[in-house]
């Protein structure tokens, strides 16, 4: 680009070169003349100076030019970022201890250490601090593991507006380090950077459905300002995060937080998988994670047992109810020891591990087994063992108890459910805190199976580990939690939810956030970050089925009542031939934006009832599945209807119909 120049300052080079070119730059003479050099390497092949714009000392985040040389300083190339017109709107009014304190929020959750005196200790120390423009601090924060660096920035919100801000390096943990970029206004959040690199979180997904093209691999971080935290929560393997958590999830395929199932349509060719989980036994082992290793050993059942009189809170109609009890010696659940608490075995085929009080038997619901206490689910469904059948009580070998569910039918049917849970404590057959669960005969078409860490204790853990696995066939057993059922194959329902998760995440939760459905108007998070609104909302989804069971040619969302009222719910059916085809809903995008666009309108519009209510969410849910996918027709994957899909019409030309003519139909 220049001609050698040997013996000269490399700098001066680059400096001359960028004012010779400066209008390219859009930069003045004096503009060039302000940018700071903040690196200079000489090596044996070549020479590179870093230029950084500045507004009056104070440097422009991220607004950094290279110049690059031969050894005798001929200019080779050049590039990078400034910002020629940049202004500063705002004043700065945070201290680096009080902008370190905001950046907090946005790394998750922090460990709360021991104090002294008061129970916690919580601190900022101020250790060193310069004067000059960029305010350079280190501080100390507790629970930070190594000293904070603080320092002024402008950060570019347009080509010509820029904010006072602060960028604060924090190390949460060894594998927890981050750039955090704050206003110094305000404290609001405007950058956030992992500085540890990983392989990044990331799936198979179909961008709009499997006829239109096949899956293809995406990140799942997230747009770093809507979702801080990426779509899956730190530390988690299941499709569980901030914005989406998969009643039904997917877990770790070729990596951590790799979710990488490849689609092999099993519905459309082979229909559904049968639901038999008789002669099963399902043994749980604590591992020093704090989780559970899975395994299916040779059957083996528990006894009958003594029948059990349950607690029906006064009710003599009530046919759910029930009874609680002390565990085995030294019985863990989650890494936690219950030598005492309440332990309570439900009718309906459950047992709840809680600390506080005994919860009230519910039918089985997805979104309580997330939310509610710790639970072993048996078979956790409507059972009805106030006529037919009996639960008893045994002790098979000591310091083991187990109970059994004789005969007992599902509530309003005459079927005949056998089945079983054993708790092993010390000095037993197997190592303390193991549970085991084992199915005579099961005559139930639904039911959910596994164990559940129970409810998040702060934003930013909601379900802790929790992840659901497919039970209805020995290869089915990765997870912790499980769901005894019928779907389309292991791999299609590992596939499923993930693909759901992805689209709810990416073209539901990020894209209408950028439009404005942020914190304060109400959109559905676990954690707000203290950006306004209320938090502990994030959407429970459920692929391929809804949360009580199979359910066919349909989708839905199902709003919580306001904003903060954990947790919206959507669900995606199984559609059949007839009417349509074998085809899954949670891979066709038009179907899954349609129902994350009503959760937005529940939450913006007031009083979507009735039949003109309805008809404005239902167009405005298609409107938005079509700005994401750019195709008229709706839901033509799971129709099998490439013509007007789920609709009588297209939403092209091709429709005779015109505005005028819908208030006359």
């Amino acid at each position: 680009m220049t001609a050698p120049q040997p013996g000269c300052d490399p700098e001066e080079v680059a400096r001359e070169f960028l004012q010779s070119h400066a209008a390219v730059f859009g930069l003045s003479e004096e503009g060039v003349e302000t940018l700071t050099v903040v690196r200079q390497i000489e090596m044996p092949r070549g020479k590179h100076v870093t230029f950084r714009q500045t507004l009056n000392g104070v440097p422009v985040y991220s607004a950094d030019y290279k110049v690059n040389l031969t050894p005798d300083n001929a200019v080779l190339s050049a590039g990078g970022l400034l910002y020629p017109d940049l202004k500063v709107a705002g004043e700065a009014e945070l201290t680096a201890g009080q902008a370190t304190q905001a950046a907090a929020r946005y790394v998750g959750p922090l460990p709360v250490k021991p104090g002294p005196q008061s129970g916690t200790r919580s601190s900022t120390v101020l250790l060193s601090s310069d004067t000059g423009p960029e305010e350079k601090t280190t501080l100390t924060v507790v629970p930070f593991s190594r000293n904070v660096l603080a320092s002024r920035v402008v950060f570019p919100m347009t080509g010509t507006l820029g904010r006072p801000a602060w960028k604060i390096h924090l190390q949460k943990g060894p594998t927890e380090s981050y750039e955090i970029v704050v206003d110094a206004e305000d404290g609001a959040l405007l950058h956030r950077a992992s500085l540890v690199k990983f392989f990044e979180p990331r799936g198979l997904v179909f961008r709009l459905h499997p006829d239109a093209e096949g899956q293809v691999l995406r990140s799942f971080l997230g747009d770093p300002i809507a979702s801080p935290l990426t779509f899956v929560a730190a530390g988690q393997s299941g499709t569980q995060g901030n914005n989406v958590v998969m009643g039904v999830g997917a877990n770790d395929a070729s990596g951590a937080q790799h979710f990488e199932f490849p689609f092999a349509n099993d519905y459309e060719t082979n229909g559904l998988t049968s639901f038999n989980l008789n002669g099963k036994t399902l043994l749980f082992v604590p591992n020093a994670s704090g989780g559970f290793d899975l395994s299916l050993p040779s059957f083996t059942d528990a006894p009958p047992g003594t029948p059990i009189q349950f607690d029906n809170f006064g009710d003599p109609d009530n046919d759910d109810g029930d009874f609680c009890f002390s565990p085995p010696e030294d019985f863990t659940f989650f890494g936690e020891t219950f030598e005492f608490g309440y332990l309570c075995v439900s009718v309906n085929g459950y047992i709840t591990v809680n600390r506080l009080s005994h919860s009230q038997p519910l039918e089985n619901q997805l979104d309580l087994a997330l939310v509610g206490p710790r639970r072993i689910m048996v078979l956790w469904r409507d059972l009805d063992a106030s006529s037919v059948g009996f639960v008893g009580q045994s002790n098979p070998e000591p310091n083991v108890l187990c109970f059994r569910w004789n005969n007992v039918p599902e509530f309003g049917t005459t079927n005949a459910n056998s089945f079983s849970v054993c708790l092993f404590g010390s000095g037993s057959s197997q190592p303390v805190g193991t549970i085991q669960l084992s199915y005579a005969s099961v005559e139930a078409q639904f039911g959910m199976v596994g164990l559940g860490p129970g409810v998040w204790t702060v934003p930013g853990t909601f379900l802790g580990s929790a992840a659901f696995a497919d039970f209805s066939s020995p290869t089915s057993t990765i997870g912790r939690l499980g769901l005894a059922r019928a779907y389309p194959g292991h791999a299609d329902a590992a596939a499923a939810a993930t693909n759901v998760f992805w689209v709810l995440n990416d073209a539901g939760h990020d894209r209408t956030y950028a439009a404005g459905f942020t914190e304060t108007a109400g959109n559905m998070q676990d954690d707000n970050f203290g950006r306004g609104g209320w938090g502990r909302d994030p959407i429970v989804a459920a692929s391929g089925e809804t949360f009580g069971g199979l359910f066919f040619n349909n989708a839905f969302f199902s709003p919580s009542p306001s904003d903060g009222w954990c947790c919206p719910q959507a669900s995606f059916g199984l559609f059949t031939d007839p009417p349509f085809r074998n085809a899954d809903s949670s891979f066709d995008s038009d179907i899954i934006v349609h129902e994350h666009a009503h959760g937005l309108t529940t939450r913006m519009v007031d009083l979507l009832g009735g039949t003109h209510g309805a008809a404005l969410g239902e167009g405005w849910s298609d409107w938005y599945a079509l700005s994401y996918s750019g195709d008229p027709v709706i839901g033509e994957y799971v129709t099998g209807n490439p013509t007007t899909g789920i609709r009588t019409v297209a939403y092209d030309a091709s429709s005779p119909r015109r505005l005028g003519d819908f208030g006359n139909l």
